[in-house]
């Protein structure tokens, strides 16, 4: 969408809903690239914020598979623009997307991608290939290999180990067999301990070699997510009391962030 069609529409909510204070959307690395500085920052001053980006990876192999039309030097770029504009933003990211044997260099190599940026959230979903699309055919063709849920969960932890970023992570989607969440660093080592434990699980009685499969769509799962939610606030409440008390008794608790 263009400058203009961008700015009628946020002056058509301002007008309309006049205590709006934020205007979030999805966007593409190319959209925020097709506008100058001057313009990232007008739209900020009409309270567009909170973009959710589609970077899916920072690996330029995997990014020309996925047919992205942009490489690791331009999400970096065209990112570090939003920064400067003052626009908040969220980015996905897909494990598996370099298929069987490759996760832990995507991992390494996203990580160090997005650990040059200041993402809000990074929200994690896992490669599947559904029948009609052109991944599935690759897939049956043999041009594609797929990782197993081991190899995908080896390229989360890589990617948690790796990234040094004060970011929520949400890895929740119905394309995660093993859903997890939280803030990091805080959760950090709760939800590594989570997926080393799974990653065994995986190697020793392969659970969910029938997950994928299995997958009809990708759509959002309420019941899933809340239950996921509800878990990771109590087992941030137990790994705390392992801890033990808080520097400062003062503090306020951190809650898990609503979905």
């Amino acid at each position: 969408m263009s400058f203009e069609q961008l700015e009628a529409r946020a002056n058509a909510v301002r007008d309309r809903l006049i205590k709006c204070q934020s205007i979030a959307m999805f966007a593409s690395v190319r959209d925020i690239a097709r506008k100058t500085d001057g313009e990232l920052r007008r739209l900020r001053a009409l309270q567009v914020n909170g973009l959710t980006i589609g970077v899916e990876s920072g690996n330029d192999e995997a990014l020309a598979l996925a047919r992205k039309g942009y490489t690791a030097r331009d999400v970096i770029e065209q990112l570090t623009r939003l920064d400067c504009a003052g626009i908040e933003y969220n980015v996905t990211y897909v494990t598996g997307l370099l298929g069987a044997g490759r996760g832990r260099w995507h991992a390494h190599t996203t990580a160090d991608v997005l650990n040059r940026l200041n993402p809000k959230i990074i929200a994690v979903s896992s490669l599947t290939a559904f029948p009609g699309t052109k991944l599935y055919e690759e897939v049956r063709s043999g041009s594609f290999t797929m990782p197993d849920e081991a190899e995908r969960l080896e390229e989360l932890k890589t990617f948690l180990s790796e990234i040094q970023l004060r970011v929520h992570l949400e890895a929740s989607s119905k394309s995660n067999a093993v859903p997890v969440m939280g803030m990091l660093p805080l959760d950090k080592a709760l939800i590594i301990a989570k997926l080393e434990a799974a990653i065994e699980e995986e190697r020793r009685t392969n659970p969910n070699r029938h997950f994928r499969a299995e997958l009809s769509s990708l759509g959002w799962d309420k019941e899933r997510s809340e239950d996921l939610s509800s878990k990771s606030a109590r087992s941030r409440l137990t790994y705390a009391s392992l801890k033990g008390p808080r520097r400062d008794e003062n503090q306020p608790t951190l809650k898990a962030l609503p979905l």
